[in-house]
């Protein structure tokens, strides 16, 4: 997979962030756990390592909600834009 440089915002702005490096997959995911945390089927993932992915602006309107299982999503605690997920302890997003 080619290497991407990537910055995005949620919806409202106050949330940044900075994509880099290699993917490990780009692949839409069915699973009941992504689908109830989006509410939607398939969720498009761009998994990157946990290090290729930096919030460069709005830390603090982060908010973490527990998902299925160990699955964790981050979410803009203003506009409600989802900016990642993740399975606890896996070491991508």
């Amino acid at each position: 997979m080619t290497e991407i440089d990537y910055k995005g915002s949620c919806f409202c702005g106050k949330i940044e962030f900075h994509i880099e490096g290699k993917p490990l997959m780009n692949v839409f995911c069915h699973c009941p756990g992504c689908s109830l945390g989006v509410g939607v089927s398939p969720v498009h993932c761009l998994v990157v390592p946990d290090n290729n992915f930096k919030v460069t602006k709005g830390e603090e309107y982060v908010t973490i909600f527990d998902g299925t299982g160990s699955l964790r999503f981050g979410k803009c605690s203003e506009c409600g834009a989802g900016i990642f997920q993740y399975p606890e302890g896996a070491g991508y997003r």
